[in-house]
């Protein structure tokens, strides 16, 4: 899948993900989870496919 360029991701601390949007819009209103490794296990075909 292909990231929105308006969506910048910075680690700063091995604990510490800061997510960036530049140019915010409604449509960018969600929730959004981090991952600093791997986190799925098991049958990753029944996963919910990123839209963005």
């Amino acid at each position: 899948s292909v990231i929105d360029p308006r969506f910048t991701v910075n680690v700063t601390k091995r604990e510490q993900v800061d997510l960036k949007i530049s140019s915010a819009a409604v449509s960018d209103s969600a929730l959004y989870y981090c991952a600093l490794a791997p986190t799925v296990a098991g049958n990753t075909s029944a996963l919910h496919k990123n839209l963005l």
